[in-house]
């Protein structure tokens, strides 16, 4: 192993990747690691023994690796590592691809290769900003399909919200100065707009285009509203942000605060994962700025209340993210230091609010939930609970469902349901194959791990289910139970008898709600599965042709041997048809 800069990279005995680092020298780091004796830090300790396998990457610097564990660390979300928690994924305003590009509201700004402007941590604000954009930049709305496909304009562009590049040539230019002005507004840049907006409305009015020119003033007006409720606090016109982190135990938050053109344009909140009370403040600072910049706009300027672990690094990275020079400073008196005791307030706010919902949770546990931990001779509460199901029909249509409970009510936005890929055909196969999807994202971190997994089932299915935690090492911390139908017997794992609970009792009655949510929710997707499936039609089965075109050519020809008998013509004569897909229909009939 060479004593080189690099990364490493700890897998566990299922392969997946548990802890990702950086170091200046791999070889003496991982020998330290794998000595005899071990790591001494707590939390590395319980990584090493998790980690059944080594991987180093040797990179030609320290800021290569810094890039390197970002970009990696992003993409697996290793159990170990700070990263951004999940279930937290704000909005962004993005810009799609091509001649002219479209506003775009996602969560996942790394899809679109255009501006990401964001996050968002309010709506308000949100629809705020985009209120204010289609007022001022007069960008397209419609998609891709629409804008090849469209031959006269749209009512936009008759309210002149819209250049109508769909039906009007020649716009590219024009158009992209309208793309460069947009990022300018969501940026909160908007000096420059204004005045660019009036040197055009001044022009409209000498050549007695009033309407432009009116329309122009509209759209000044829109934007000093808008600059009119933020606050100047920067005398200079300069962007920057701070940041600061507040961490309490296994509670951490980070805060940020922008500032664009010297007015304070936004102020968001970000909880972090995989944080224990080891963890420093400059590790959780170093993780925080390398993974939120990969995708935030990096400002020439970061105030911290503390350095980095290593800012030169740091700096050399966020600099050839923003591909310009940017500096982070650590203010000690004026605007700046305010700035950063701001960021710090909010901080402490939002992790005061995160201690203070955990401690209400311990207050207020629903009586069903204390039941269970009781009967089930649980740790604490289970907050969080999963059912699983599988339904088919025969072998047919094999399909399974995955609900989510949270603090005893239902979290359909967790609710997942999966279509059965391998040969399994009885319900105990189904679903070990759902758990082993499912297991492998709860072990990268990428779904949150549950305080109690149910399965819909007895003791074949719970062991079924419990074999493959096994091999992900969930077992330990996810305790499984099985509720069978008709006598409702609750099934543990071997050794651990049965338990039998009377009727009336909160606790069986919650996990009897969870079974039955997800046998309602595998039944609802096998029964749209089984219908899609019985009215599908061999002319659908013809290229190019979907449900309309197929439910035309019925209403016309009553069948596939009504369409055979047709001639080229009859096609043409169907609504939608034209020269090319009656071609292909006729010789893929003749195929047949």
């Amino acid at each position: 192993m060479p004593d080189l800069p690099g990364i490493y990279i700890f897998r566990d005995s299922s392969n997946t990747i548990v802890y990702i680092g950086k170091a200046d020298r791999l070889r003496d780091r991982v020998r330290s690691y794998l000595a005899p004796n071990g790591p001494t830090h707590p939390r590395t300790r319980r990584m090493v023994a998790r980690a059944r396998s080594v991987e180093t990457v040797v990179t030609a610097n320290r800021r290569e690796a810094l890039v390197l564990e970002a970009t990696l660390v992003r993409r697996h979300k290793p159990a170990f590592n700070v990263n951004l928690r999940d279930g937290q994924r704000y909005p962004y305003v993005c810009f799609t691809e091509g001649p002219y590009p479209r506003v775009v509201v996602t969560r996942v700004p790394a899809a679109y290769a255009g501006p990401c402007h964001g996050p968002y941590t309010e709506v308000r604000a949100l629809r705020e900003a985009l209120r204010i954009l289609r007022a001022v930049v007069p960008l397209r709305t419609c998609t891709d399909s629409q804008l090849t496909s469209r031959r006269t304009p749209c009512l936009l562009f008759q309210m002149k919200r819209c250049l109508a590049p769909c039906c009007v040539p020649g716009l590219s230019p024009q158009y992209d100065q309208l793309v460069r002005r947009a990022s300018d507004v969501l940026e909160g840049r908007v000096r420059a707009v204004v005045a660019d907006l009036r040197h055009l409305m001044e022009e409209h009015a000498r050549e007695l285009r009033y309407e432009e020119a009116a329309v122009a003033r509209d759209r000044i007006a829109s934007l000093l509203r808008l600059t009119q409720r933020q606050q100047v606090v920067l005398r200079a016109p300069r962007s920057l942000d701070a940041v600061a982190i507040a961490h309490a135990g296994p509670v951490a938050v980070a805060a940020v605060r922008r500032v664009r053109e010297g007015v304070l344009v936004g102020q968001l909140v970000l909880p972090l994962k995989g944080v224990d009370a080891e963890t420093a403040a400059p590790e959780l600072l170093d993780a925080f700025l390398s993974h939120y910049y990969a995708t935030a706009p990096v400002p020439p300027v970061i105030l911290v209340a503390e350095p980095p672990r290593d800012a030169s690094t740091l700096e050399g990275f966020l600099s050839e993210a923003r591909s310009g020079r940017m500096r982070l400073c650590v203010p000690r008196r004026g605007v700046g230091a305010e700035l950063v005791r701001g960021a710090q307030r909010n901080a402490a706010k939002a992790l005061e609010e995160e201690l203070t919902t955990s401690q209400d949770w311990e207050r207020r546990v629903p009586p069903a939930l204390v039941r269970l931990t009781e009967v089930l001779a649980l740790a604490a509460p289970p907050r969080r609970v999963v059912g699983m199901d599988a339904s088919h029909l025969g072998g047919g249509e094999r399909v399974a469902s995955l609900v989510v409970f949270v603090e005893g009510r239902a979290r359909a936005s967790a609710y997942r349901r999966y279509r059965i890929r391998g040969d399994a055909r009885d319900d105990a196969n189904m679903l070990g194959e759902v758990a082993e999807r499912w297991s492998l994202r709860v072990a990268t971190g990428e779904l949150e791990r549950p305080d109690l997994l149910l399965v819909d089932g007895g003791p074949v299915q719970v062991e079924a289910v419990a074999r493959v935690l096994a091999t992900h090492d969930l077992t330990a911390d996810i305790p499984i139970v099985g509720l069978a139908k008709r006598e409702e017997t609750l099934h543990r794992q071997t050794p651990l008898p049965p338990l039998r609970l009377t009727r009336s009792d909160a606790g069986l009655q919650l996990l009897q709600r969870i079974r039955d949510e997800a046998h309602r929710f595998a039944v609802g997707y096998h029964r749209a599965r089984r219908r899609r499936r019985v009215l599908h039609t061999a002319v659908e089965d013809l290229p190019g042709i979907g449900p309309r075109r197929a439910a035309a050519l019925l209403a016309r020809f009553g069948g596939i041997e009504g369409l055979r008998a047709a001639s080229r013509d009859d096609i043409l004569k169907t609504p939608g048809f034209g020269s090319r897909l009656a071609d292909d229909i006729l010789r893929a009939l003749r195929r047949r």
